[in-house]
């Protein structure tokens, strides 16, 4: 969510048939207000990236990845670092805010400090580790992300994000394809803080160092690759999956893990759970499903994967010895 009351910005004024320029200013509210400060944000994350910002959060460095980053990496990455507004109060009703996401705050306040680590302004507790131009064909394909280990020192936050592919018109359920976000803490910490592995669904409730601990024992199993996807069930209502449930609505999944502990290394698995692009016929029924992953937060280590940007840069040269 981006603020959109009372935003000031250029104004008409002067003569703008006489070609010169004019210092006016208007005050407006509004959408119109709100969405050139989210695309804004887009464009600088954008920057940010194919400048070589990324990993390090400073640019020119041996280890920078510059890369053209897609639509669907700066929709996860802006959501991963939007802050929630719990605790606020809806104008319209004068009801409390829960936890995001929900119908006002959507996945929270817009705040490119919390996507970007920036190195001398942002918190250098902070990394970010990226994941673009994951495919998928068939169903039941899955990539795995490892190499993530929580430092213990705040929060994480991983979200998965993709572009669908356009349902019938009088289809029962909006999605076609079904991605699923699956992230496993393993164990960590010491004596009574010590948690066993824990699985954790995309767009469950945020989860607490006490919930895992007290998850460790009743977490789900997840379903099959093989299981047959639930399409006799009415579409549920875009809201946060039931706890230890996928969520089968929405093309943006996100983990919120408030205080990991330290040391426990983190797994983020991408699956394929139903890909229905093939029965609608056309160009497109032939064309790969597209996903990114972002990861913000208390962390530390790299995924090792290809379809991070900087895995494919790869450590540099050693320096040149004496002849």
């Amino acid at each position: 969510m981006a603020p959109g009351l009372g935003i000031t910005s250029a104004g008409l004024g002067g003569n703008a048939a006489g070609g010169q320029c004019s210092t006016s200013t208007a005050s407006m509210s509004g959408t119109s207000m709100a969405t050139p400060q989210a695309s804004g944000s887009a464009a600088l994350a954008r920057q940010y990236l194919r400048s070589g910002f990324y990993p390090t959060g400073a640019p020119n460095e041996p280890a920078s990845a510059p890369f053209v980053p897609s639509g669907i990496l700066l929709k996860a990455l802006l959501i991963a670092g939007a802050k929630s507004m719990e605790g606020g109060t809806v104008t319209a009703t004068g009801a409390t805010m829960g936890p995001p996401p929900d119908g006002y705050q959507g996945w929270g306040r817009l705040s490119l400090a919390g996507s970007l680590p920036l190195r001398g302004v942002t918190d250098p507790r902070v990394s970010l580790q990226l994941a673009d131009g994951g495919q998928f064909k068939p169903r039941g394909q899955d990539v795995v992300l490892e190499g993530l280990v929580a430092t213990g020192t705040g929060p994480v936050v991983v979200v998965l994000a993709w572009y669908d592919y356009p349902a019938d018109e009088n289809a029962a359920a909006a999605l076609v394809n079904d991605l699923d976000l699956v992230v496993t803490l393993a164990g960590g910490g010491r004596g009574r803080n010590r948690t066993a592995a824990v699985t954790v669904y995309g767009n469950n409730p945020d989860t607490g160092a006490a919930s895992l601990r007290a998850s460790a024992t009743t977490a789900r199993h997840e379903p099959p690759f093989n299981s047959p996807p639930a399409l006799s069930r009415p579409a549920r209502p875009a809201s946060p999956a039931l706890p230890g449930t996928p969520d089968r609505v929405n093309t943006v999944e996100c983990v919120r893990l408030r205080a990991p502990p330290a040391g426990s290394p983190i797994t983020v698995r991408v699956r394929a759970f139903r890909m229905a692009s093939g029965l609608i016929g056309g160009a497109d029924a032939r064309l790969p499903q597209r996903f990114a992953v972002a990861a913000v937060g208390h962390l530390t280590g790299s995924w090792a994967s290809p379809l991070n940007p900087a895995f494919l840069q790869g450590p540099p040269p050693p320096a040149a010895g004496p002849p």
